[in-house]
């Protein structure tokens, strides 16, 4: 950025040589002009001092200025300086860092081949740029991102080193709830639909010979009316209560909620107890929850299956738990019912419904919004108008609203039905 201090120009060559001639020419006239050229040399010399330390002066504002903590190190990569950043971001002060390397601030996770691979790479190549993870003062650990450069004297040795060291901590954990975002249900912080099907394919890809797979689809009921009585506030209360109490009770397997009042179970197991197991899920999530000083017993509809009797692929696992499901509110509440392949054959036209309602809701060309006049019974007059959503087939013409409304609460498309 700057030319480097340099004592190699005229004025100071002219300096050098008059020097001696101020002793040794006797001409008075001869030897004033020679130590005119010496005062002309010797403040031409002390500007580039004086510039040098400007120069310097701007170098270590700029770097104060820096948001990244930066480091700079000997070959031997003890810390010779560092800047106010680096201070904020470890928490270590410039005397407490000088003459320490930076490999003793690292965090435990990266092992001796990590440090040998960076050093290898910054003295072949000059360079190294990568996300590590450090320690800070008090003890935490945090990720950044490194970038390093060697730098080399006139012989090619290498000198010094440069590090910009930026924090990404909080980058990292706005991905981290994006990322929960997308796996994880906010109000129970369960894993959500999406990451659920991941998990039980996991499981059964990892199956072992003996082992088998249960799973329950459990719906809670009349939770409407609950949320009808006490609030949807209290509602959304029992719910995490309800996936607290499910989360504990089955420990080791996956537990989430597909949406609304559906949560899942998954265990694996070695034993054939599948009813049994059933049976326990249900009495101990039927004991009374105490929501709002009041005494509440909840009733569950419940559709299993068994892997690998019952399938062997996420995608099937899910259909089949949903047919036994809502076979089971068929019969009416508070039941549980198990898979059974004529299943399949009943609950198709439904899940053929909830796929085409899906359609429907992305074109946004078949659902229609009718308004029906409400009057006063004693007068006739208008008191106002009801809004009612109709959905117009384009193979299958108008549906009942009493087909389409319970498979859409049931699988989370109300909110986008109502907007």
């Amino acid at each position: 950025m700057w030319p480097d201090l340099s004592f190699n120009r005229p004025l100071v060559w002219v300096a050098l040589i008059a020097l001696p001639a101020c002793i040794w020419i006797p001409d008075p006239a001869l030897r004033m002009a020679a130590a005119t050229a010496v005062a002309l040399g010797m403040a031409d010399t002390w500007r580039q001092v004086l510039k040098q330390r400007q120069r310097s002066r701007l170098a270590q504002d700029a770097l104060s200025l820096a948001g990244d903590a930066v480091v700079i190190s000997d070959s031997r990569d003890h810390v010779l300086a560092v800047n106010p950043a680096f201070t904020q971001v470890t928490g270590y002060t410039q005397q407490e860092i000088l003459g320490r390397k930076l490999e003793t601030l690292s965090a435990a996770r990266h092992d001796k081949a990590f440090h040998r691979n960076l050093w290898q790479t910054l003295r072949s190549t000059g360079s190294w740029e990568g996300e590590m993870w450090s320690r800070r003062k008090h003890g935490d650990e945090y990720p950044e991102w490194v970038k390093i450069r060697a730098v080399t004297d006139k012989r090619g040795r290498i000198s010094h080193f440069i590090g910009l060291y930026t924090d990404i901590s909080v980058r990292k954990a706005r991905e981290n709830d994006l990322r929960r975002i997308g796996f994880e249900d906010p109000l129970t912080g369960l894993p959500n639909r999406r990451r659920l099907h991941e998990l039980m394919a996991s499981r059964l890809r990892h199956l072992r010979a003996g082992e088998s797979l249960d799973m329950a689809l459990i719906d809670i009921d009349g939770l409407k009316s609950v949320n009808d009585s006490l609030g949807v506030e209290q509602g959304d209360r029992l719910l995490s209560r309800f996936a607290q109490r499910l989360a504990g009770h089955v420990a080791g397997g996956v537990v989430g909620r597909m949406g609304g009042d559906e949560f899942l179970v998954v265990r694996t197991t070695t034993f054939d107890d599948h009813d049994n197991w059933l049976s326990g899920l249900r009495e101990h999530m039927g004991r009374p929850f105490e929501i709002a000083e009041q005494t509440l017993r909840l009733g569950l509809t419940i559709g299993s299956c068994r892997a690998p009797e019952d399938g062997r692929e996420a995608g099937v696992m899910f259909q089949r738990l949903e047919s036994a499901l809502y076979s089971a509110k068929r019969q009416g509440s508070n039941c549980t019912l198990r898979f059974r392949p004529a299943l399949d054959q009943q609950d198709n036209p439904r899940l053929a419904m909830v796929s085409d309602l899906r359609s429907a809701l992305a074109a946004g060309d078949q659902l229609e919004l009718h308004y029906q006049t409400q009057h006063n019974p004693s007068t006739g007059a208008l008191t106002g108008m009801e809004a009612l959503i109709r959905w117009r087939h384009p193979r299958d013409g108008m549906i009942s609203p009493g087909d389409f409304i319970p498979l859409a609460e049931r699988h989370g498309l109300m909110a986008e039905l109502g907007a």
